[in-house]
């Protein structure tokens, strides 16, 4: 298993849903990922071989 590593620096304040895994998702979908990564966020099956995690900084949720 592999694991893919992200670091996200906001150039301007935003507003951001709830602390959940759905921001991440969005996150790739939108900055472009790779194609087989986002083609594993938005399939629409029960089981797929990712996990995707909330955002944190340091050993704390954002």
């Amino acid at each position: 298993m592999g694991v893919v590593r992200l670091r996200v620096v906001l150039l301007r304040d935003m507003v951001l849903p709830p602390v959940s895994s759905k921001l991440v998702k969005s996150l790739l979908v939108g900055l472009r990922a790779p194609g087989w990564l986002c083609g594993l966020v938005e399939a629409r099956r029960g089981y797929k071989p990712l996990f995707v995690s909330m955002l944190y900084r340091g050993r704390r949720p954002l």
